[in-house]
């Protein structure tokens, strides 16, 4: 997947940009049944930590604005923050630090301007939640739930197939994030959102053999941001 690095983090950006001016459409899918972003157990955590950078951030603008006041009206015009690090990248970083397990999530999101990556490991019946500064590619959080329940068994199809079929099949598309739906161990699926030929689109795939189950467009960019 190297060598399509540099599409993926393209397509990030753009996605990014599209969220903020509220322009990216997807429809109302299965992903409201596998625990919805709002109610992730990486939202509170990336909350504090963006709020800490958030004031980090204010702090060193104004000084430079004191020092040099012809850079305020730069400083005001830059809404985001670079995005130099790629679906990817992210991945690699969250499972290196893991060392063991799968990826079940991929997501690009952006929280006071400053975009960062959740990544989801599954191992056995835990999962890890990292925060990834997609400026830096640090490592912001990680967050270790308890055990679910029940065992959740690595598929056939991983992240790496998904984003492989989505460039095959739908050339063009900009991915938003990829998620694995668990909620029935022996029917697992994958939820996609992409943005394609000016719509916003979810696809349920197959997480047995990548084959599209369904394909939805509509308006929801609560789930995107």
């Amino acid at each position: 997947m190297k060598e399509n690095s540099k599409k993926w983090l393209l397509a990030g950006v753009v996605a990014i940009l599209v969220i903020v001016i509220g322009g990216f459409a997807i429809g109302n899918g299965s992903s409201e049944n596998n625990s919805p972003d709002k109610n992730s157990p990486t939202e509170g955590t990336a909350k504090k930590t963006f709020d800490k950078i958030k004031e980090d951030s204010k702090d060193s603008i104004e000084r430079q604005n004191e020092e040099d006041p012809k850079t305020a009206e730069s400083n005001q015009s830059s809404l985001i923050d670079p995005i130099t690090i790629d679906f990817d990248t992210a991945m690699e970083t969250a499972l290196k630090h893991a060392k063991t397990g799968f990826i079940s999530k991929v997501k690009i999101k952006i929280e006071e301007n400053l975009p960062y990556f959740e990544v989801e490991i599954v191992e056995n019946d835990t999962i890890s939640f990292y925060v990834i500064d997609a400026n830096k590619g640090d490592i912001l959080s990680i967050l270790n739930a308890s055990e679910i329940g029940y065992t959740i068994n690595k598929p056939q199809i991983s992240v790496d197939d998904i984003m492989t079929l989505i460039e095959t099949q739908y050339k063009g598309a900009l991915l938003n994030s990829i998620s694995l739906n668990y909620d029935s161990p022996d029917q697992m699926f994958y939820e996609v959102a992409l943005f394609l030929d000016g719509a916003g689109k979810e696809l349920i795939v197959s997480a047995d053999d990548a084959s599209v189950i369904s394909e939805k467009v509509g308006l929801n960019t609560n789930q995107l941001s």
